[in-house]
């Protein structure tokens, strides 16, 4: 709070503009996706007076992601598809790999298979070029899923696969990801136990929401909920997740590129 008064008394926009956009990315991770989404929005009202490119695509891409931990796949879909859009137009991979994850996820819960399939391929080869192995594996899992609803391959065998997979894995984090989606997709009783292990030990470190739903999915048992956070910024807007998509239609660099 003191960082963002301090940059905005001296009239550091861009600063406050990325601190907004950096508390938003904790609230999300925290749990507290509508909160986080009128961070963005603030984020994104801030990109969009100073033409800030960079700070639109965070905004956008990442208020995309809270948008699809909320179960809101279109308007996830729709941030998510500009955030790529904005960061194949600026050239940063990096974010062309994370947001088209997330979309590929998008679209995949909106039944749209073919195109989630196209969307993570595109995703893989640029976690590739950047060297995030994290997003390489986690694409891995959607196009297996893709493979399973579409008929290719039988939920077993891709079950036993990826149990196969996370024994090769270091990361615990990856670990449990990929254990979990062999859950899913009908592996055994152990790929479960291991999974939600795994998930307590991680959040035990860091109590990231997505640690406790999965949890509450593999387990019927939940982790206990963490403080919440307070706010940033006045919380006042009913419908944040509509106001931001508001916003990036006013958003000149994303006029420009999908919406």
């Amino acid at each position: 709070g003191e960082a963002l008064s301090a940059a905005t008394e001296i009239g550091y926009r861009r600063a406050a503009g990325h601190i907004l956009a950096n508390a938003g990315e904790l609230y999300r991770t925290h749990g507290q996706a509508e909160l986080a989404l009128r961070h963005y929005d603030a984020a994104l009202e801030t990109a969009g007076e100073l033409g800030d490119r960079t700070l639109a695509l965070m905004a956008l891409g990442n208020g995309g992601l809270a948008a699809l931990d909320l179960g809101r796949f279109e308007p996830a879909g729709r941030l998510l598809e500009a955030a790529v859009a904005l960061a194949e137009l600026v050239g940063d991979a990096d974010s062309v790999a994370e947001y088209g994850l997330g979309l590929a996820r998008a679209l995949l819960e909106l039944g749209r298979e073919e195109s989630a399939a196209d969307r993570v391929t595109a995703a893989a080869g640029a976690a590739e070029q950047v060297g995030r192995a994290d997003i390489v594996v986690e694409s891995r899992l959607v196009s297996v899923r893709v493979d399973v609803l579409a008929g290719r391959t039988p939920a077993a065998s891709a079950a036993r696969e990826l149990q196969a997979l996370a024994a090769t894995l270091d990361d615990p984090e990856l670990r449990a990801s990929v254990l979990y989606e062999a859950w899913r997709l009908g592996g055994r009783k152990t790929a479960r136990d291991r999974a939600a292990s795994l998930y307590r030990r991680l959040h035990r470190r860091a109590p990231a929401a997505e640690y406790r739903r999965r949890h509450r999915e593999l387990t019927g048992r939940a982790l206990p909920d963490p403080e919440p956070l307070p706010p940033l910024v006045p919380v006042d807007a009913e419908e944040p997740l509509e106001d931001l998509e508001a916003r990036a239609l006013e958003h000149a660099g994303v006029r420009a590129t999908v919406l």
